[in-house]
């Protein structure tokens, strides 16, 4: 009877509000209120730590090798950046040896790569023309093939470009460039071993383009291929410079 009176007495009082709730709920509120908080501020450190580390300036490729890094915009390129790219791309697409790489990356004939009907060009030379904008290169394309003499692709002739001097990149908008290149296009064959050479100067224009991502190249022709495209840079347009 004791028992079931107590039961009857806790009931009551919870029916008839005996048990003040208020206070109980306000402290409930306030504990996670403080743990709320308490979360936020944690948070708020894991960013600042975040934002205060020193960017990367090692990253290890998908093939084992690491190379530096440093910040910059994406349509912002170094001088030394775009140094690179024109002197590799230019002397890739003007220089005519007669040679290329095999897949072991062994020196043999280059008998050359018909891309249009009745235009053949060496294949060093496609290759390289994917540093040109994808609307500029059928174009140049057919003016390298035309200039390319038959001779380069029966071992006898063989022509190189020297570049003498490159000006520093003048910016000329938002990720664009004009460099200016003084060179001479050198033809050794049998009656010029000594290099017979002409003036070869050009205004080059560059504009940034995004770098390709998770590109393994297999072959010698394939690393060519992803080091133009890896810089972020197109070539645009080629002019006489005057």
């Amino acid at each position: 009877m004791n028992n079931i009176s107590r039961k009857r007495t806790i009931f009551s009082r919870l029916a008839g509000g005996g048990i003040k709730w208020t206070p109980i709920f306000s402290l409930a509120s306030l504990f996670l209120q403080l743990i709320a908080i308490l979360l936020l501020m944690f948070q708020g450190a894991a960013v600042v730590a975040v934002s205060n580390k020193p960017a990367p300036t090692l990253v290890e490729l998908a093939d084992g090798r690491a190379i530096s890094v440093r910040a910059i915009a994406s349509r912002d390129r170094s001088a030394d950046a775009i140094d690179r790219f024109v002197r590799s791309a230019m002397t890739g697409l003007f220089s005519w040896s007669g040679k290329t790489l095999n897949s072991q990356g062994q020196l043999i004939p280059d008998k050359g790569v018909e891309f249009a009907k009745g235009l053949t060009i060496t294949e060093p030379a496609l290759i390289a023309s994917f540093a040109l904008a994808d609307n500029y290169r059928p174009i140049l394309l057919r003016e390298i093939a035309g200039q390319i003499p038959g001779d380069v692709f029966l071992g006898k002739t063989q022509i190189f470009l020297d570049i003498k001097h490159l000006t520093d990149a003048q910016k000329v908008g938002e990720g664009k460039w004009v460099v200016e290149m003084l060179a001479n296009l050198l033809t050794f064959d049998e009656n010029h071993q000594i290099g017979a050479g002409i003036t070869f100067n050009k205004k080059v224009f560059l504009k940034a383009i995004d770098p390709p991502f998770n590109l393994m190249p297999k072959t010698p022709l394939e690393e060519r291929f992803f080091e133009l495209r890896s810089s972020g840079l197109e070539i645009e347009l080629i002019k006489e410079l005057i």
